[in-house]
């Protein structure tokens, strides 16, 4: 967990974010889902950028959905167990052009749903973007 390795206190998150140490142990324990304003608030104290979309994707884009698309997975990594939570939000886009993005995004495009789903190789990305689609219906 970030916080911890950081030597960060929940005591001292709550203080710098004014978020109650109740609702970041819910959101460390997965028993609660972040509004934006605590994503926000979150992301300055572990200097975080929530907003990389248009920096990497080289598109402005808007949060559609105030509720994320929430998946959980594992992976070893130097024989350590890493557990992951990624939270996931629909955007519409605003302006830009996909080609202008940098280097962790040098496949990006707009494409069908039919071509994500047979892109997709990950079962958290598959069950994300089938979440995703339900938000849409």
């Amino acid at each position: 967990m970030k916080r911890i390795k950081l030597g960060f206190s929940q005591e001292y998150i709550s203080l710098e974010t004014s978020i109650d140490r109740m609702v970041l142990s819910s959101l460390e324990n997965g028993r609660a889902n972040p509004t934006l304003l605590t994503l926000l608030k979150l992301c300055g104290v572990f200097h975080i950028k929530l907003w990389e979309v248009e920096e990497e994707g080289g598109i402005k884009a808007k949060i559609a959905n105030t509720t994320p698309v929430k998946v959980f997975y594992s992976y070893i990594w130097n024989d350590i167990q890493i557990d992951k939570t990624v939270y996931y939000y629909l955007m519409t886009y605003v302006s830009g052009d996909p080609k202008n993005h940098d280097w962790e995004m040098m496949d990006a495009k707009f494409m069908s749903e039919k071509n994500v789903n047979n892109i997709l190789s990950y079962p958290s990305d598959k069950e994300a973007f089938k979440q995703i689609l339900l938000l849409l219906e």
